[in-house]
């Protein structure tokens, strides 16, 4: 077995940040736009297919929650890109 460590740096925190982040003064969070769910949507799951049935041997995650999808904002794309952190 290897053991590998990939480290980046994501610039927005984590999804349930996302999810709870108020402007100051409110009481209710932000809305998050249809088209940021979705991708979120699309994007973690194709993740999970993939540690599912890439290798002979399916891998889960155990730990899987919006405190460990991590938010990363491209400056040249218009939606954040959303990737399966902690294991």
């Amino acid at each position: 077995y290897y053991h590998i460590s990939y480290w980046k740096f994501y610039n927005c925190g984590t999804l349930r940040d996302l999810w709870t982040l108020k402007p100051r003064g409110a009481i209710k969070p932000l809305r998050i736009p249809y088209a940021v769910m979705a991708r979120s949507i699309r994007q973690v799951c194709a993740t999970f297919q993939f540690m599912y049935r890439a290798g002979p041997e399916a891998v889960y995650h155990r730990d899987a929650h919006g405190g460990n999808i991590f938010v990363h904002y491209e400056p040249c794309n218009d939606l954040p890109d959303f990737y399966l952190g902690d294991f």
